[in-house]
């Protein structure tokens, strides 16, 4: 290689080392440029706090000297407690949101406002605009979106919780009289600082009007809501209750719908629970009629009435027992503990699940012969005692204690097969 060959391969490299400085020195540029302006927009969105401004400090039996900035006073008064002299710092002035303020009160609102989600977006918009119009702009532009969303949201939210109070209102007006009616919706909504309270309407001695009083932790209270006992007080009653604070009703609406929520899945719950618990009584009595089928056989064979079966005994106890607990409540009382939640969709809570189960039970017909069931209306079994194969099927679907199996073939003995849900025989119906 000559030397202009080397001139030229130097002059080459030079060119490419060059290429090389530039493009790393700008590549360097662009990150710092993104890293200053990543710093501008978290400065933009960190919230304030309030801190002491422009403060005095005493020096001992000294007079309060002021100072403009906040960390040289800081800086007096700890070089004087090391020389043994005592210094109090006090603030004049408090500063938020890099403005100041004469009064600690006026700066602590300052700083709710300016930690708003609204504020810091606006603060970041401003920044993006400096930094990029274009990406200023895009960004207010899906703020204002955003909020526009929200709005609607929320108005879709306040005509639910409008529509819903307001039908709720007239029900239990319809239902319980405007005066209890109301007063249980004040205790459901918990308006007007009442959440806890019970609230109860009392008539005056002479008839002619009506006040509410609250009771919480024991103490009652007059509410200071007083109506005329007729129907205009009742429309003044109506009109009061229509302007509940909207934030109120919106609250109370997402009270509402978690109990509604609540109430489905223990309803669920238990349901499942039921299902299994019925599951197993079916499979434990499957099992002991299996087991009796020997002796029920052998008292056939010498003339004896078939007995029943350990299982069914323990289902007509159950049945006996169920209704001793029932006997005397009327339908409204049974039906008022038994419902696992009120009309308002909130957890009934004079609901007794032993009293439910009670009075499942106590509607079940028994095994064999009863006379209690049949007096009701309820279909017998004479279809059975007759023989016929529709008499034994009709029989067969009505027995509550046959529930979840089916009936099979009928055997030489005149027996029909009991099958579980696979197909499994497990005993035999007459």
């Amino acid at each position: 290689m000559n030397q202009e060959e080397k001139r030229a391969q130097r002059e080459r490299q030079d060119k490419m080392d060059q290429i090389v400085l530039d493009r790393a020195t700008r590549d360097k540029a662009d990150a710092d440029r993104q890293d200053a302006e990543r710093a501008q927009i978290a400065a933009a969105a960190a919230p304030t706090a309030v801190t002491g401004a422009a403060p005095q400090v005493q020096f001992g039996e000294d007079q309060p000297v002021q100072y403009d900035d906040a960390s040289a006073a800081g800086s007096d008064a700890r070089q004087a407690a090391r020389m043994g002299i005592s210094a109090t710092v006090t603030p004049t002035r408090w500063a938020a949101g890099g403005q100041t303020f004469g009064s600690e009160a006026e700066a602590a609102e300052a700083a709710k406002k300016f930690n708003t989600p609204e504020a810091a977006n606006t603060r970041i918009g401003a920044v993006l605009r400096g930094i990029n119009p274009e990406r200023g702009v895009a960004f207010e532009r899906a703020n204002q979106q955003a909020k526009l969303g929200g709005m609607q949201v929320q108005r879709t939210e306040q005509q639910e919780a409008d529509d819903k109070f307001n039908r709720l209102m007239l029900e239990n007006f319809q239902r319980l009289g405007p005066w209890q009616g109301a007063a249980r919706m004040l205790t459901e909504t918990g308006a007007g600082g009442l959440a806890g309270a019970t609230v109860r309407p009392v008539v005056s001695p002479d008839g002619k009007t009506v006040k509410f009083m609250s009771a919480k932790d024991g103490e009652e209270n007059d509410m200071g809501l007083t109506y005329e006992n007729s129907p205009a007080g009742v429309q003044r009653l109506l009109y009061d209750s229509s302007q509940l604070d909207p934030r109120t009703k919106i609250e109370w609406l997402r009270d509402l719908n978690k109990r509604e929520e609540d109430a489905k899945f223990k309803g669920r719950e238990m349901a499942v629970h039921e299902r299994q618990q019925s599951e197993t009584e079916r499979h434990h009595r499957a099992l002991e009629n299996l087991s009796g089928e020997r002796v029920a056989n052998s008292a056939a064979r010498i003339g004896m009435p078939r007995p029943l079966t350990a299982a069914q005994e323990r289902s007509n106890a159950e049945i006996d027992a169920a209704r001793q607990q029932v006997a005397g409540l009327s339908n409204a009382e049974i039906l008022r503990r038994t419902a696992k939640a009120t009309n308002t969709g909130r957890e009934n809570p004079d609901y007794d699940p032993g009293l439910a189960r009670a009075a499942a039970l106590a509607r079940r017909r028994k095994v064999g012969e009863d006379d209690q069931f049949d007096s009701r209306g309820a279909p017998a079994r004479a279809a059975s005692a007759q023989g016929s194969a529709q008499g034994i099927a009709q029989a067969f679907q009505a027995d509550p204690a046959m529930k979840g199996y089916r009936l099979g073939s009928k055997t030489p003995a005149g027996r029909y097969e009991v099958l579980d849900s696979t197909g499994k025989l497990v005993g035999h119906y007459e």
